[in-house]
């Protein structure tokens, strides 16, 4: 009896084991879920559009949304953060009223297809949602403004190395104008 309760035992963990090992080889075998597998470079581009409440043109103020480029580059440390580049190219010359100034006097500023890197942030709270945020500059060749970006991006993975996202970003131009931008950008990872 006590050589059968052996045999029994022997039987149950090595049947264990070997269960154990094959789930082990199944996992191995799969494919890894992509949302789950980090990347530590991106690199995007992507069209979007910058809308601007107080532009201006011969009939006063007007809403302008204006057609813009994003490039990216971000450096991921994990699957929750990471930190890049992110530069937006307005490539239309366009006038706005500023409504920021500290002084209560709003004038007229002119920018010349303007380029806005920033250093970002970003924070991926789900598999497809993060915020972003960070600050740098926008550079036109009638004055260089300091912005600070915040957003929210909304990205999944077209295949293992492939992601689509749709960013929305909102910029506030210390001391001159706000804007906002949504546009749709394709990034390579590796």
């Amino acid at each position: 009896m006590v050589s059968y309760f052996k045999f029994t035992i022997l039987l149950f963990i090595s049947s264990s084991l070997s269960i154990s090992g094959q789930h082990d080889e199944e996992r191995k075998a799969q494919p890894e879920n992509l949302q789950h597998h980090v990347y530590h470079n991106k690199l995007g581009i992507g069209l979007g559009h910058t809308h601007v409440s107080r532009g201006r043109n011969m009939d006063g103020i007007k809403w302008l949304a204006l057609p813009s480029f994003a490039l990216i580059y971000d450096y991921h440390f994990n699957q929750r953060w990471s930190l890049g580049i992110h530069v937006d190219i307005i490539v239309e010359n366009f006038e706005v009223e500023t409504n920021l100034r500290s002084d209560n006097e709003n004038e007229i500023i002119k920018r010349n297809r303007p380029i806005a890197p920033a250093l970002m942030a970003t924070y991926k709270f789900t598999n497809h949602s993060s915020l972003v945020f960070g600050g740098g500059f926008e550079y036109a060749p009638e004055e260089t403004l300091s912005i600070f970006r915040v957003g929210y991006e909304w990205s999944t993975h077209l295949n293992e190395k492939w992601e689509l996202a749709i960013p929305f970003t909102y910029d506030f131009r210390i001391d001159a104008y706000d804007s906002w931008t949504l546009s749709l950008i394709i990034a390579r990872m590796w």
